[in-house]
């Protein structure tokens, strides 16, 4: 099994939401507002290769006085924290980071001295050699849990055989999902940083989710609503 990970914002345990459907990009725009959000969603997106233009400063507002998360999305854009900067150590040819404006935030996530961050690099890792009668499969599944009313059945993406990435965090080619290596996740599991999670590429959607975690690979199972946290299940240990 190749180690190579989907990359995605994980769902803080404040709030009851089901990781495997849930919208998180709408979580970052019910806690937070960029000003000048316009500038932001219209500035080119240059994830996974050269950047020639320029990126404004996003201009944001938190609406919690606790606001603490190392890693979140709004507007479309990845926000990451300095200790978030830190944990990952990434090369600096891999990832820009762009400054954000928070001084009319409260002290707490001020202080967590945000930036947006901008993968730079892309790799060849995805198989996209799927065959017909596979799309047709895929395609009837979805069709009859949709007519069901059950959440579709676990699905993703298969990684390339041969895939052998260079570089730590990266877009597959053409750029599309963000992805990166066993090392990169290990590190931000074994840190104090909690809001960025792995799913396994070939089961990145559905019901049943499979991530990265560092007991190996657990699968979502459902929601503890006395601890408001995911049930995993250990699906397969990694040393």
């Amino acid at each position: 099994m190749k180690k190579i990970w989907a990359v995605r914002e994980a769902i803080p345990t404040i709030i009851k939401l089901d990781p495997p459907t849930a919208d998180c990009g709408l979580i970052g725009q019910i806690l937070c507002r960029i000003l000048n959000a316009a500038e932001i969603r219209s500035a080119e997106d240059c994830g996974g290769r050269e950047r020639a233009t320029p990126f404004p400063i996003a201009k944001i507002v938190f609406k919690l006085d606790d606001f603490d998360w190392d890693f979140f999305t709004c507007e479309g854009r990845m926000f990451v924290s300095e200790r978030m900067r830190q944990v990952m150590a990434l090369d600096p040819a891999e990832v820009r980071f762009f400054d954000v404006d928070a001084s009319e935030s409260p002290p707490e996530p001020r202080a967590m001295n945000y930036q947006i961050m901008e993968p730079a690099v892309a790799e060849d890792v995805t198989d996209r050699s799927m065959t017909d009668e596979e799309w047709k499969r895929y395609a009837a599944d979805q069709i009859a849990a949709e007519e069901a009313g059950v959440p579709p059945p676990t699905n993703g993406v298969k990684i390339r055989p041969d895939a052998s990435p260079t570089h730590e965090l990266f877009y597959d080619r053409p750029p599309g999902q963000l992805f990166c290596t066993d090392a990169f996740a290990l590190r931000v599991l074994n840190s104090d940083c909690i809001d960025m999670c792995f799913p396994v590429p070939s089961h990145m959607y559905g019901a049943n989710v499979r991530y990265r975690t560092l007991q190996g690979i657990e699968e979502y199972v459902d929601w503890d609503e006395e601890n408001n946290e995911p049930i995993l299940r250990l699906v397969e240990a990694i040393d």
